[in-house]
């Protein structure tokens, strides 16, 4: 009987491969092809249970105002839901996704992005803002079908007219199905403009 140990890759039988390896070859794994022969190789992503899941929204040199009155409720810090109103104006987007597009889609009616995967996901916005009117403030919340997250995003804008950024991101779960959008509300009366934005979502870990 040979000595198993000195037998290189095409003397032995399935699975073969190792003598052939390098240090470039750490981290793959020797896996079935069918019809009783492998490879060695590494596994892909939804091989292993994993899948990627992204879309993007985007705005580019957008001119269309959108007009916001005080809050009805008269909070001026600006966390009450019901003083916000979905951003729905401008062209229509930009979508940008990965290669499984079926898990992310985008909803033209409603500007929104839906996932058909449950999971917890990455959600970021930065858009530049322009206000009618100084001395004011613009915040942005995200809502996903009919609740609203618990993050706000909120930034000064000092003088009428002048570009402000307002960006932020948070980690949230997200249903299937559920559709996700922007929202905004501003501490005073003003015509709010967002001429460039971009608001991501990403899949952390299905469910």
């Amino acid at each position: 009987m040979p000595d198993h140990r000195i037998l290189v890759s095409a003397e032995t039988h399935e699975p073969k491969h190792i003598t052939n390896t390098t240090v470039a070859d750490a981290g793959k794994v020797i896996t079935p092809l069918g019809g009783g022969a492998s490879e060695l190789r590494a596994l892909l992503p939804a091989e292993v249970g994993i899948r990627f899941a992204y879309g993007e929204i985007g705005v580019d040199n957008n001119t269309t105002a959108i007009a916001l009155g005080t809050p009805s409720s008269g909070d001026t810090t600006l966390y009450t839901e019901s003083d916000y109103i979905q951003i729905t104006n401008g062209r229509i987007p930009d979508i940008y996704f990965d290669e499984n597009n079926s898990i992310v889609v985008f909803d033209n009616n409603n500007k929104t992005l839906i996932t058909s995967v449950t999971g917890v996901y990455e959600i970021n916005f930065w858009g530049n803002v322009l206000s009618s009117v100084g001395d004011n403030v613009v915040a942005v919340k995200f809502k996903k079908g009919t609740t609203f997250t618990s993050f706000t995003l909120k930034n000064s804008v000092a003088g009428a007219d002048k570009v402000q950024n307002v960006s932020g991101g948070i980690l949230t779960r997200i249903v299937a199905e559920e559709e996700t959008g922007l929202w905004i509300a501003a501490k005073l009366a003003a015509n709010i403009t967002i001429s460039d934005l971009r608001m991501s979502i990403k899949l952390i870990r299905e469910e």
